[in-house]
């Protein structure tokens, strides 16, 4: 309990081998992010609470069991993402209907260059992920209003997105 908290962490990255995570291990930091490997079953009450987290990236197959209402605060600002590649849905339905992980902003699999999402009535096409920018293209108007305002950026999920092309 307590190992890192009060201090001034930015990022973490629980490794595999770690199994829970006690009270207030992270408490009071500046974390904005967090990795959490994938056989991490067990979160402490208000262990990553008192911080400005935006994205939790989900390693595990089987949400970990939050102890008390406060291991994460202001859920309704974290994105809770998971790797690519697992079987369509099974994770993101899963997280889903976990009973301790409701209230979040969004749960969702990682983007991937290629990859197609539609918001507003506009398919867009993933054209680069980078460490500052990334950015898709349009690929075609799906709605039928007849006067429309391209968005400059788009959001999908935890991601932002400038719209760099038009096809």
């Amino acid at each position: 309990n307590n190992a890192f908290a009060h201090n001034a962490l930015t990022h973490v990255t629980i490794p595999s081998s770690v199994t829970s995570i006690g009270n207030s291990a992270f408490f009071n930091n500046n974390l904005t992010s967090v990795t959490l490997g994938e056989n991490v079953t067990s979160i402490g009450n208000w262990a990553f609470a008192s911080n400005q987290i935006t994205r939790i990236r989900a390693l595990g197959s089987t949400p970990p069991t939050l102890v008390g209402n406060n291991a994460f605060q202001l859920r309704e600002n974290i994105d809770v993402v998971f790797p690519r590649g697992t079987p369509p849905g099974s994770i993101k339905t899963v997280y889903e209907e976990h009973d301790d992980w409701t209230g979040f902003a969004s749960i969702t699999e990682e983007v991937a260059v290629g990859d197609s999402f539609t918001a507003n009535n506009i398919e867009y096409k993933v054209t680069e992920l980078g460490s500052s920018t990334n950015t898709v293209g349009i690929e075609q108007y799906l709605g039928s209003e007849t006067t429309i305002t391209i968005q400059g950026t788009v959001t999908h999920g935890p991601n932002d997105f400038e719209v760099t092309s038009i096809g």
